[in-house]
Protein backbone atom coordinates (compact mmCIF):
# COMPACT_ATOMS: atom_id res chain seq x y z
CA UNK A 1 0.00 0.00 0.00
CA UNK A 2 2.87 2.39 0.77
CA UNK A 3 4.33 1.82 -2.71
CA UNK A 4 0.96 2.78 -4.20
CA UNK A 5 0.87 6.05 -2.23
CA UNK A 6 4.52 6.82 -2.96
CA UNK A 7 4.04 6.37 -6.71
CA UNK A 8 0.93 8.56 -6.65
CA UNK A 9 2.78 11.33 -4.81
CA UNK A 10 5.69 11.16 -7.22
CA UNK A 11 3.35 11.30 -10.22
CA UNK A 12 1.67 14.38 -8.76
CA UNK A 13 4.98 16.11 -7.98
CA UNK A 14 6.47 15.48 -11.42
CA UNK A 15 3.17 16.43 -13.08
CA UNK A 16 3.08 19.72 -11.19
CA UNK A 17 6.66 20.54 -12.17
CA UNK A 18 5.88 19.92 -15.84
CA UNK A 19 2.70 22.00 -15.58
CA UNK A 20 4.25 24.97 -13.79
CA UNK A 21 7.35 25.16 -16.01
CA UNK A 22 5.54 26.48 -19.13
CA UNK A 23 3.66 29.00 -16.98
CA UNK A 24 6.71 30.18 -15.04
CA UNK A 25 9.22 30.28 -17.91
CA UNK A 26 7.86 33.43 -19.62
CA UNK A 27 7.78 35.27 -16.30
CA UNK A 28 11.33 34.21 -15.40
CA UNK A 29 12.67 35.19 -18.82
CA UNK A 30 10.81 38.52 -18.72
CA UNK A 31 12.23 39.42 -15.33
CA UNK A 32 15.71 38.39 -16.45
CA UNK A 33 15.46 40.47 -19.62
CA UNK A 34 14.05 43.44 -17.71
CA UNK A 35 16.93 43.34 -15.22
CA UNK A 36 19.53 43.28 -17.99
CA UNK A 37 18.00 45.74 -20.48
CA UNK A 38 15.44 47.79 -18.57
CA UNK A 39 12.72 46.85 -21.09
CA UNK A 40 9.77 44.65 -20.18
CA UNK A 41 8.97 42.00 -22.78
CA UNK A 42 6.68 39.04 -22.12
CA UNK A 43 6.30 36.14 -24.54
CA UNK A 44 2.68 35.29 -23.80
CA UNK A 45 2.72 32.47 -26.38
CA UNK A 46 5.47 30.51 -24.62
CA UNK A 47 3.06 28.26 -22.67
CA UNK A 48 1.72 27.09 -26.03
CA UNK A 49 5.20 26.61 -27.46
CA UNK A 50 5.96 24.40 -24.45
CA UNK A 51 2.65 22.54 -24.75
CA UNK A 52 4.33 19.09 -24.91
CA UNK A 53 5.50 19.66 -21.32
CA UNK A 54 1.99 20.69 -20.36
CA UNK A 55 0.57 17.59 -21.98
CA UNK A 56 3.04 15.34 -20.17
CA UNK A 57 2.41 17.06 -16.83
CA UNK A 58 -1.35 16.87 -17.32
CA UNK A 59 -1.19 13.18 -18.10
CA UNK A 60 0.83 12.48 -14.96
CA UNK A 61 -1.48 14.64 -12.86
CA UNK A 62 -4.60 12.96 -14.23
CA UNK A 63 -3.01 9.58 -13.53
CA UNK A 64 -2.24 10.63 -9.94
CA UNK A 65 -5.76 11.98 -9.47
CA UNK A 66 -7.31 8.75 -10.70
CA UNK A 67 -5.03 6.66 -8.49
CA UNK A 68 -5.85 8.77 -5.43
CA UNK A 69 -9.53 9.28 -6.32
CA UNK A 70 -9.22 13.00 -5.49
CA UNK A 71 -9.74 16.15 -7.59
CA UNK A 72 -10.51 14.11 -10.70
CA UNK A 73 -13.33 16.35 -11.96
CA UNK A 74 -11.49 19.64 -11.41
CA UNK A 75 -8.32 18.39 -13.08
CA UNK A 76 -10.22 16.79 -15.95
CA UNK A 77 -12.35 19.86 -16.61
CA UNK A 78 -9.37 22.23 -16.45
CA UNK A 79 -7.35 20.07 -18.84
CA UNK A 80 -10.28 19.72 -21.24
CA UNK A 81 -10.95 23.45 -21.17
CA UNK A 82 -7.28 24.29 -21.78
CA UNK A 83 -7.05 22.01 -24.80
CA UNK A 84 -10.42 22.98 -26.29
CA UNK A 85 -9.79 26.71 -25.89
CA UNK A 86 -6.33 26.39 -27.43
CA UNK A 87 -7.63 24.39 -30.39
CA UNK A 88 -10.51 26.84 -30.94
CA UNK A 89 -8.13 29.80 -30.81
CA UNK A 90 -5.74 28.21 -33.29
CA UNK A 91 -8.59 27.16 -35.58
CA UNK A 92 -9.98 30.70 -35.56
CA UNK A 93 -6.54 32.05 -36.39
CA UNK A 94 -6.35 29.71 -39.39
CA UNK A 95 -9.90 30.42 -40.60
CA UNK A 96 -9.59 34.19 -40.21
CA UNK A 97 -6.26 34.34 -42.03
CA UNK A 98 -4.44 35.77 -39.05
CA UNK A 99 -2.15 32.74 -38.77
CA UNK A 100 -1.05 32.94 -42.42
CA UNK A 101 -0.62 36.71 -42.41
CA UNK A 102 -3.46 37.26 -44.88
CA UNK A 103 -4.97 39.84 -42.52
CA UNK A 104 -3.27 42.30 -40.19
CA UNK A 105 -3.04 41.42 -36.48
CA UNK A 106 -5.52 44.06 -35.38
CA UNK A 107 -9.25 44.34 -35.16
CA UNK A 108 -11.98 42.03 -33.99
CA UNK A 109 -10.42 38.70 -35.05
CA UNK A 110 -7.22 39.44 -33.19
CA UNK A 111 -9.14 40.29 -30.01
CA UNK A 112 -11.30 37.16 -30.23
CA UNK A 113 -8.28 34.90 -30.75
CA UNK A 114 -6.36 36.54 -27.92
CA UNK A 115 -9.36 36.04 -25.61
CA UNK A 116 -9.40 32.32 -26.45
CA UNK A 117 -5.65 32.03 -25.83
CA UNK A 118 -5.89 33.99 -22.56
CA UNK A 119 -8.75 31.75 -21.42
CA UNK A 120 -6.60 28.73 -22.25
CA UNK A 121 -3.79 30.11 -20.07
CA UNK A 122 -6.30 30.64 -17.24
CA UNK A 123 -7.42 27.02 -17.63
CA UNK A 124 -3.76 25.90 -17.52
CA UNK A 125 -3.26 27.95 -14.38
CA UNK A 126 -6.36 26.35 -12.87
CA UNK A 127 -4.95 22.93 -13.76
CA UNK A 128 -1.60 23.76 -12.16
CA UNK A 129 -3.26 25.06 -8.97
CA UNK A 130 -5.42 21.93 -8.89
CA UNK A 131 -2.20 19.92 -9.00
CA UNK A 132 -0.94 21.78 -5.95
CA UNK A 133 -4.24 21.11 -4.16
CA UNK A 134 -3.94 17.41 -5.05
CA UNK A 135 -0.39 17.39 -3.68
CA UNK A 136 -1.57 19.08 -0.49
CA UNK A 137 -4.23 16.43 0.03
CA UNK A 138 -1.80 13.63 -0.77
CA UNK A 139 0.71 14.96 1.75
CA UNK A 140 -1.78 15.37 4.62
CA UNK A 141 -1.12 11.90 5.95
CA UNK A 142 2.48 11.83 4.82
CA UNK A 143 4.80 9.56 6.75
CA UNK A 144 8.56 10.04 6.38
CA UNK A 145 10.25 7.34 4.34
Amino acid sequence: MEKHKLLTKRLAIIGCVFLWLPLAAPVIFSVSYFRSSGKFMLDFLMPFELFPLTLLGSTLLIWAAIRSKMHIKRIGWAFGAAVILLVLGLALAQVSGLASGRIEPDGTWNIIILVFLAASVVALLTLAVSGILLLRDLMKNHKPI
